[in-house]
């Protein structure tokens, strides 16, 4: 029985910690710019400093667009691509640019974590790409606005998105892990109540 215990006190943990954060696969069709340098750009802003602090992490870079030199970074932002890029919302403005050659498509995961389900003034990260200039978008049905081509913004339901035609979004599912943690949770309570209606 105590040992029952532990596990499901485990398991409440892990549910917690994979609830608490939520992690999308972003692929980005550029055939159409394959071959032409140009930058990746992130943005991870909040509406207003008061937003509860949040945080995203862009990992898992594949593709066929090559980074080209150091990124540009300004804000709460560390690390660099191909590997991990963490992003907060403790200042204004908090954002990574960095110069590629485009190819036929990249993808990578965004993980969000802290507080993901703030009030009215929340936070919002965006992906936008833009040509060898550095200022003009590149034309793939972004937001006409600001030129992103995906955005997910924290809201009081959680995380919602918005992406143009040449980017799919994917929620990527609970961890296999955590899966197999909560079906044996379930099985070793299944045995525990055989052997009390046995005993």
């Amino acid at each position: 029985m105590k040992l029952l215990h532990v596990v499901l006190l485990m398991c409440a943990g892990l549910c917690a910690s994979v609830a608490s954060a939520q992690s999308y696969l972003v692929t980005v069709d550029t055939r159409d710019y394959a071959g032409t340098d140009g930058y990746v750009n992130f943005q991870f802003n909040p509406a207003d400093l008061t937003a509860p602090a949040a945080s995203a992490t862009v990992l898992q870079w594949l593709g066929s667009t090559t980074l080209l030199d150091a990124p540009l970074i300004e804000g709460n932002v560390t690390g660099s691509l191909p590997g991990t890029v963490t992003m907060n919302n403790g200042t204004a403005f908090n954002d990574y640019f960095h110069a590629a050659e485009f190819g036929n498509v990249f993808s990578f995961v965004v993980e969000f974590s802290g507080n993901v389900a703030p009030s009215v003034l929340g936070t919002s990260f965006a992906l936008a790409l833009y040509a060898a200039d550095g200022v003009t978008p590149l034309q793939l049905e972004g937001d006409i606005y600001s030129g992103a081509i995906a955005r997910f913004e924290l809201t009081s339901e959680g995380v919602d998105f918005w992406n143009s035609p040449y980017v799919q979004v994917t929620p990527v599912p609970l961890p296999a892990a955590a899966w197999l943690l909560l079906s044996g949770i379930v099985t070793l309570t299944g045995v525990t109540r055989a052997r009390r209606r046995a005993a």
